[in-house]
């Protein structure tokens, strides 16, 4: 009878023994597991800042709600490589594709509107636009050239008709209208042509008809109309003449129209 009693209890002992066994097995596996899983979390964990607060590795911003505003990398506190920025329905705003020079800061940008069309494309240096930009229609026809000098205007920028015929040429010099200015009907003869120095219009001015002839014929000064101005009809005939001063018209136009 002991022994029966002896046997039993060993072997319950075993029992308790091996179940023991399994749990700190299955307990072994599970910390295991939980160790590689924080090892990667560690290694792709976003949003990182070393020990001198400077913004480090991957980084990802979200709004309020939730939703992701940006995704990009930073080394020591500058941004490189690819930027992406997104619309509050999770279409991407904005991509920008920083360089390897960080004195430069020079970025490729590319712009998008919320239903995923390219609306901008040209290059940031030191947060602003710098060199050549094209601009396009939710068509994805471009409608107009800019060229800029660390944000200032510079250079022919050029307006387009959406059929892609040129519209307007205007040129600028650090940052103002300057140079030759002209505008074109759609059949790309031209519809004005004028002359811009710092800002302002000055000396000749034209204004054509769509057949070519003249339409209007004067001068400015300081962006004011100044001195003659002639008008007239289609087939080039003289209808009006005008003087001005300043801007100011000096007398009653002498209309010579019957």
């Amino acid at each position: 009878m002991f022994v029966f009693r002896y046997i039993n209890f060993d072997a319950k002992l075993q029992n308790l023994m091996d179940r023991v066994t399994m749990i700190g097995k299955t307990l072994l596996v599970l910390v295991l597991l939980l160790c590689i899983a924080l090892e990667g979390e560690a290694q792709k964990a976003p949003n990182m800042v070393d020990s001198n607060g400077l913004k480090q590795g991957k980084w990802e911003k979200y709004d309020a709600n939730g939703r992701l505003v940006y995704t990009g990398t930073f080394l020591n506190d500058l941004p490189v490589d690819t930027f992406n920025y997104y619309f509050d329905n999770g279409m991407k705003k904005a991509q920008l594709i920083y360089g390897s020079e960080e004195v430069s800061r020079e970025a490729l940008s590319k712009i998008f509107n919320r239903k995923g069309m390219l609306m901008s494309e040209g290059s940031y240096l030191r947060k602003k636009r710098h060199g050549y930009w094209r601009f396009y229609d939710e068509e994805g026809q471009m409608i107009s050239e800019e060229y800029y000098d660390e944000g200032k205007k510079v250079g022919v920028w050029k307006v387009y008709y959406y059929d892609g015929t040129l519209n307007e040429e205007t040129s600028y010099e650090e940052d103002k209208k300057s140079g030759p200015w002209k505008q074109y009907f759609t059949d790309g003869s031209l519809k004005l042509k004028g002359m811009y120095r710092n800002g302002l219009l000055e000396g000749e001015s034209m204004y054509f008809h769509p057949n070519g002839k003249v339409m209007i014929h004067g001068s400015y000064i300081h962006n004011l109309k100044h001195g003659k101005w002639f008008f007239y009809d289609e087939e080039g005939v003289l209808v009006k003449e005008q003087e001005y001063r300043m801007g100011k018209p000096l007398e009653e136009p002498d209309d010579r129209e019957e």
